[in-house]
């Protein structure tokens, strides 16, 4: 999942260094491996090899400047040359040779505008500039790059990692709210590192609740998300620099007209996945409903329209009432694309304590999860379990495989939350709990679960203090968990009952922010580089 280029180097607005004369050495980092592949560049996304180009005479740095960025960790520096050349700017941590951070402009011109995300608040970098292609004979150009600091309200966090088994990736990005009651505020979307700082945050628009899925794509360095309960919770995309948001659903109908919550997603082919709320009825009693829908964000072509109502009509739903205004409560929507078969629809209903499969090119209902509808249990090795196994007000589900689905299980009947891997026989009306896991929390609403590819999953035990059934004194913790033991690889901890969350996710230390302190590519060509910046 989860980041962009990474930290970077803050200055003073505005701020300028003459360098036509200045030949300063600076003693930065000696970090990472020295082999001679290819390797990713950063800003531009290009590659460079380690073959070097010649030296022109005439080629120099004119002018470096830094300027901020919208928040106080995003800060860009700007390089003038006097002749077309490529161009690389290193920035290192003062006083921490190991956080050190590359951008590259690797299209030939006389002026690069490269800009660095997820630096360190409150710091001092050192910036380092020298065309790549061609070079020169000189030192790097060099200036002093200061970032702010943090909002107050956003905390730290504590991380602690199993010696053993070791954490998966090293960027973590969730939702963040102060107690979750409406009075607290708006939501905030955060980024920590694997050390538990925090590097980079955005707040969320006025009115949103923190019902928001939220989720990075590598593709355009920005993060897609949606929900909140709001008419402004349809499909932004926001850049890590750029605090501008584009939205991604002003073509769907009646986008300005519906709210959005809870769930948006930006499939693999572009198309946009979105949960929206509808008015069901039956005469006059009218209730909350959902509708699924995919379109295509450049033409507004709807692909899939799903609406509650027709669940209702056939009998696959309860109706809603004056006294259950509410009766579903969709918190999740996931399409699968089966490898090489069709593509399936999921819909978590926290309220119904159900999950439907539909299959989306017609809308027929496939199956409904739900206790009470004569489904048996098996363990993987095929003993029984109790139908107390099914899933109780879940929130989170990742599919995993054709019906296989990993659940966040709150647990509302039984008092204790849960983490199943399920998959389903909708034939022999069966379910199959491939693996559980619990430490006894209980969380009754909101939380998540990813499978994080390699036999961990990541579980936000998300607590929200203001409505919480947890016991006294509960944090909300996102926890990954190693499925073949059962341990905890690592866990962040939030460090009061009031910093809730909703959904986490888990990012690779090369991507969102890729410094040499997490990403080993980085290291690798800030070696390749070094005997440009080291003359």
């Amino acid at each position: 999942m989860i980041w962009l280029t990474l930290m970077a180097c803050s200055g003073d607005d505005g701020s300028t260094t003459d360098v036509s004369t200045d030949s300063t050495d600076t003693d930065a980092a000696h970090t990472g491996d020295t082999d001679t592949e290819t390797t990713p560049t950063g800003e531009t996304g290009g590659t460079t090899t380690t073959e070097l180009c010649e030296s022109d005479a005439g080629l120099s740095v004119t002018a470096l400047t830094t300027s901020d960025g919208p928040h106080s960790t995003l800060r860009a520096v700007h390089v003038e040359l006097s002749k077309p050349a490529t161009v690389a700017v290193r920035c290192t941590l003062d006083g921490d040779p190991t956080e050190v951070h590359l951008l590259e402009g690797t299209t030939e011109a006389t002026s690069h505008d490269l800009r660095f995300a997820g630096l360190l608040p409150n710091s001092t970098y050192t910036c380092e500039a020298t065309p790549t292609c061609p070079t020169i004979a000189g030192s790097p150009s060099s200036i002093t790059v200061n970032t702010g600091p943090r909002p107050n309200l956003l905390p730290d966090v504590t991380v602690t990692v199993d010696p053993t088994l070791g954490m998966t990736g090293s960027w973590t990005v969730m939702n963040w709210r102060d107690g979750t009651c409406p009075q607290d505020g708006n939501p905030w979307l955060v980024a920590y590192d694997e050390e538990g700082t925090l590097r980079w945050w955005k707040q969320f628009p006025l009115g949103l609740t923190g019902d928001i899925e939220a989720l990075w794509h590598a593709e355009d360095d920005a993060i897609v998300w949606g929900g909140g309960y709001s008419v402004e919770g349809r499909c932004h995309v926001s850049p890590l620099w750029d605090e501008t948001d584009a939205y991604a659903c002003e073509n769907l109908p009646n986008a300005l007209s519906v709210p959005f919550h809870h769930d948006m997603k930006r499939l693999p082919d572009g198309r946009m996945l979105t949960l929206e709320a509808r008015a069901n009825n039956r005469g006059p009693v009218v209730w909350s409903g959902f509708a699924v829908r995919v379109h295509d964000p450049d033409t507004g072509r709807v692909d899939v329209d799903i609406n509650s109502q027709r669940y209702a009509n056939e009998g696959n739903l309860p109706d809603g009432s004056a006294a259950t205004p509410e009766p579903y409560h969709a918190n999740a929507v996931e399409l699968y694309q089966v490898p090489g078969g069709p593509e399936r629809l999921y819909v978590s209903l926290c309220f119904d304590h159900s999950i439907l499969a539909i299959d989306p090119t017609n809308g027929n209902l496939r199956w409904r999860l739900v206790r009470g509808d004569g489904w048996t249990v098996r363990d993987a090795q095929g003993n029984p379990l109790p139908e107390d196994m099914l899933p109780q007000c879940q929130h989170g589900i990742d599919i995993i495989g054709d019906d296989r689905i990993l659940v966040y299980d709150n647990g509302q009947f039984r008092g204790e939350s849960q983490i199943t891997d399920l998959s389903i026989d909708p034939v022999a009306k069966r379910v199959t709990v491939n693996w559980q896991w619990t430490d006894g929390w209980y969380e009754d609403t909101l939380g998540d679960v990813d499978d994080l590819g390699n036999g961990r999953v990541l579980v936000d035990q998300a607590h929200p203090k203001c409505w919480s059934q947890a016991p006294a004194g509960a944090k909300t913790k996102v926890l990954e968990i190693d499925q073949a033991t059962g341990q905890v690889a690592s866990m962040l901890e939030m460090p009061s009952d009031r910093d809730a969350s909703y959904r986490a996710q888990r990012y690779d230390g090369c991507e969102l922010f890729p410094g040499t302190r997490f990403c080993d590519a980085t290291r690798t060509r800030i070696a390749q580089l070094r005997p440009l910046f080291e003359r």
